[in-house]
């Protein structure tokens, strides 16, 4: 997706109440619910963290609904690669053949996610 010159506006208008990452998480979440149409179709872009299995950069996959929130990955989405399925971070996906809206919404996210994320959790 090219360049979206008023992306951060609309990140900034969509999170100015939010006091902390978690807050931004939830806030982003409702924005997608009300962007997002499944399913829909989307190519991993971003490579698997070392010892994760299932869905490969530049796999093509359907995005089949959301999952519940993960501390570390954000947003957990159910895809179906070919016959299997499987729990992806949204932020590794980048809508393919989509509704413009849908991916403006998942490019918001990614950058949000790139930039801001996620505080380090340390479980005890």
């Amino acid at each position: 997706m090219r360049q979206d010159p008023l992306q951060s506006e609309r990140l900034e208008a969509l999170l100015a109440d939010c006091q902390n990452e978690w807050e931004q998480l939830a806030t982003l979440e409702t924005y997608l619910e009300e962007q997002l149409e499944f399913p829909f179709r989307a190519v991993c872009d971003v490579p698997p963290e070392q010892g994760s299995y299932g869905i490969g950069e530049g796999d093509r996959v359907t995005v089949l609904g959301f999952l519940e929130p993960d501390k570390r990955w954000g947003i957990m989405v159910q895809v179906q690669n070919g016959p299997r399925l499987y729990r992806c971070p949204l932020y590794r996906l980048r809508p393919w053949k989509s509704v413009e809206s849908q991916e403006v919404a998942v490019h918001d996210y990614r950058a949000w996610f790139d930039t801001v994320g996620l505080p380090e959790v340390v479980d005890r």
